[in-house]
Order: structure tokens, then C-alpha cells, then sequence
């Protein structure tokens, strides 16, 4: 039986080597977990299996599940101070993991106000006007089916063989789509070298809806470049705004609405969805360019927020990492 600030390693499985320290009182370990209980300072332990795990995960003995004895883990050759050094490294470490769950919170509370600010500021299914607006702006939505708001393109070519870190042209792959953006792109993180013989490329506000994926929810999602000259790879559905027509707002209008997106996924094992099934969905929009503007500009100002409290988290991972070095034999 566990208790409050036990430390638990997993001992087979992809996950071998997995180090956690057991949050709550009194819980059954599960099978092939071995839990260890300090005599003094928990969090110290805890923090000196971390700073072991390379010696322990090494201990797979590479047969065909990943697994590690637990006598040979106990077995493991291991430093540790005088209790008072333990006391005030353990405590160090866990003002670090502190800051690390703070941010993480922030960051999750950001997502899950974008998330429902996302449903309040387009119309619901049936209505003209969003459940939140900005002051100064009045009257109905239009609500036009895509192809009315659009042309339609596909992406060509480029594959993963084709990344370069020293590309000289920005390119976006469709399985960047999932991995890489949000609904709205400005920064391009992959380059090639790749020539392609009749290269289709980014126009300012392109929105860019991957034709192809594993799941339903991988597809339903839009994705806006604010970037022209951006070579665009094969199996992606190019969605080319109007003239007055912000790409960055139907991006987030067709996020607002991806239920639309998920009726007209086909296959089975690989799903699909084509630019003629696009053109048939239902979006919102404001009739005015300049709420249009304003109504992305907050989506970005979230984006960014969301971005520093993910780099502050990274930051602080790293230095616990570095730490961890620094503070152990």
C-alpha cells in the first residue's frame, strides 16, 4: 500500500525507468511498479532516483517487452549527503517542480479560456450573432456556405526526407498541420532544399486543412499562414479567402464549427476529407473587416500567452534537468 511522497518506478513496458512520486495517501501498487519509501526525507529520494534514471533505464535487459529487474535497481550504487544536505536539496528541487505545476495550471486555464472563448465569439448552430462581441460592432452575421468565401487548392509534393535544417525555402508538410500549429501560423519552423517542378506556394491568409490522417480530430482543424511564398506539401486542402475576406477569422470560424468539418471524414483506417466536401460547410463571419481584425488579434494575444507560460515551463524543466547534474555525485 502507497502512501503520500512515495516514489514509483515502472519497471516493464515502453514506459520502463518512469519515475513519479505518488501524490495522494493510500492507493494499490499496480503490477510491475516497484515502490520505494524513504526512512527520512521523501522528496529527496525522489529526486536522487531522477538524477539515477540514465544507470536505471540502462538496466534493460533488451528482451522483447523493455524490462528491469527490481534487484538490480536496489542494487544500484547510489550517493547521498548527511539528512540536513537531503532536507534542503529535496526542498530546493521542490520549489522548482512548484513553479513547473504553477505554470502548467496557468497554461491550462489559457487553453481552456481560448477553447470556450472560441465558442462565445462565433454564432451557435441557428443564430446570427455570437454570445460575445466587441463593443462598437452591431447587426447579424453572415452565414455563407465556404466555396462562397474561397477558392480551393491542393498541395504537392514534399515528404520528411525532404526537412532540411539548412533549407532555403520555408515549407509546411501536412502532418505539420497536427504536430507544429495552432489555428493561426506565423512563425514556419521547417525548411528544404527539395525543387519541385510546379511548387504550390502560400499565399498571405491561405487556410491550410490537412486531407488526410489516422483520426477524425486530426482533420477537423484549420489552420491560417500569415506568410506568402510558403511552399505548401502534398495532402493539404488549400482554402484561399475573397478579397475582404481576414483568412485569419475563417480559420477560426471553421475551428468554431469543426463539427461540420467531422461529418465529411471518409475511410477507416486512413481517414480523408477533400476540398469539394469542404465547400459545402456552413461558417460565420462579421460583415466588417475591421471586427474581423479585432477578433483574431485577441486570438493571438491568447496564442502568446500560452507560448510564454510554455516556454517558462520549459526554461524551468531545463534547469531542474541541469540541476539534477550539478547536485548529484
Amino acid at each position: 500500500m502507497t502512501q503520500k511522497d512515495d516514489t514509483l518506478i515502472t519497471l516493464v513496458g515502453n514506459g520502463i525507468g518512469n519515475i513519479t512520486l505518488f501524490p495522494d495517501d493510500k492507493a494499490v501498487i499496480i503490477q510491475n511498479t516497484l515502490g520505494l519509501r524513504a526512512s527520512e526525507d521523501k522528496r529527496f529520494l525522489f529526486f536522487l532516483i531522477m538524477a539515477y534514471n540514465k544507470e536505471i533505464i540502462s538496466l534493460d535487459r533488451g528482451m522483447a517487452q523493455p524490462s528491469i529487474r527490481q534487484d538490480e535497481i536496489l542494487d544500484v550504487d547510489m550517493y547521498v549527503p548527511q539528512t540536513e544536505e537531503q532536507s534542503k536539496i529535496g526542498g530546493f528541487l521542490s520549489k522548482i517542480d512548484n513553479l513547473i505545476t504553477l505554470h502548467q495550471r496557468k497554461l491550462e486555464g489559457i487553453k481552456e479560456y481560448k477553447k470556450g472563448m472560441l465558442q462565445k465569439m462565433f454564432p451557435k448552430e441557428g443564430e446570427k450573432v455570437p454570445e460575445i462581441r466587441f463593443p462598437g460592432f452591431s447587426g447579424d452575421w453572415e452565414q455563407r456556405k465556404l466555396g462562397e468565401y474561397a477558392s480551393f487548392f491542393r498541395g504537392i509534393g514534399l515528404s520528411w526526407a525532404d526537412i532540411a535544417e539548412d533549407g532555403q525555402h520555408e515549407c509546411i508538410l501536412y502532418g505539420n498541420l497536427y504536430t507544429d500549429y495552432g489555428m493561426i501560423v506565423t512563425d514556419i519552423k521547417y525548411r528544404t532544399n527539395t525543387i519541385l517542378a510546379n511548387p504550390v506556394l502560400s499565399n498571405y491568409g491561405d487556410v491550410l486543412i490537412p486531407g488526410s490522417d489516422t483520426t477524425p480530430t486530426g482533420l477537423a482543424r484549420a489552420t491560417s499562414i500569415e506568410k506568402a511564398g510558403v511552399l505548401l506539401g502534398g495532402d493539404i486542402n488549400i482554402v484561399r479567402p475573397n478579397e475582404g475576406i481576414n483568412g485569419s477569422c475563417l480559420s477560426l470560424a471553421i475551428n468554431a464549427n469543426k463539427k461540420e468539418l467531422i461529418k465529411l471524414i471518409k475511410g477507416t483506417t486512413v481517414r480523408h476529407i477533400h476540398n469539394e466536401d469542404i465547400k459545402g460547410i456552413n461558417v460565420s463571419m462579421p460583415k466588417s473587416s475591421v471586427e474581423q481584425g479585432e477578433i483574431v488579434q485577441l486570438f493571438k494575444e491568447l496564442d502568446n500567452t500560452i507560448t510564454l507560460h510554455q516556454h517558462k515551463i520549459d526554461e524551468l524543466k531545463e534547469l531542474k534537468k541541469g540541476l539534477l547534474q550539478q547536485m548529484f555525485v
